[in-house]
């Protein structure tokens, strides 16, 4: 690990520990509002915690391999923190239930918890991701940008594929290379869907 990321990463625990005690000595519990110092410098730790990470992130892009492989000690910590957030919705729902804003912070709460769950066993499992294969084409528009470049762009941020002359020829190479299982995504912006439904519907 980097000595950025490590520094982010120990902000990242220095803010989770403050922001624990900051629930369990300074939060009213029946409505959630601060007792003791302004709500402004929470949102400002928070803020400059979130900006570090993101500079960070930026100044050293990596291909999203790593992150599709087997990861023990992070998918331990992503079933911790399913685990934090549930307790989080059931001390929501013993301590304030009763309104809406309750309600839809449980109901959050539980949808981060499986989404943190599922990503843990991925990393657990480490076959729970499937690397996805991109094919470049263009849109049917003077202005479109050749699929030759768009393909030499997306191989500079790790993202892999064939290039295609049309949207057609596309989405027909999709089908051939995809099982029953397989997801197929046609984006890009509303042109490329557009030549899609010309031969599609």
């Amino acid at each position: 690990m980097k000595p950025l990321e490590f520094v982010v990463v120990l902000l990242c625990v220095l803010l989770g520990l403050g922001r624990g005690a900051d629930l369990a000595f300074a939060t009213d519990a029946a409505t959630g509002l601060c007792t003791a110092g302004a709500v402004w410098w929470r949102y400002l730790a928070l803020g400059a915690v979130v900006l570090a990470a993101v500079l960070v992130g930026h100044s050293r892009p990596l291909p999203p391999e790593p992150l599709r492989s087997r990861r023990p000690a992070a998918g331990v910590l992503a079933f911790a923190g399913a685990v934090c957030m549930l307790a989080a919705g059931a001390a929501q729902f013993v301590l304030a239930a009763g309104t809406v804003s309750t309600f839809v912070r449980i109901l959050l709460e539980v949808a981060c918890a499986v989404w943190l769950s599922n990503l843990g066993r991925s990393w657990l499992r480490g076959d729970g991701w499937k690397t996805p294969i991109y094919y470049f084409t263009r849109a049917d528009v003077k202005r479109a940008l050749p699929e030759n470049e768009l393909q030499a762009l997306a191989q500079q941020v790790g993202l892999q594929g064939q290039s295609y002359p049309n949207v057609k020829a596309a989405v027909e190479a999709a089908k051939q290379h995809s099982s029953e299982k397989d997801f197929i995504f046609v984006g890009g912006s509303s042109f490329i869907v557009a030549d899609l439904l010309k031969f599609h519907v």
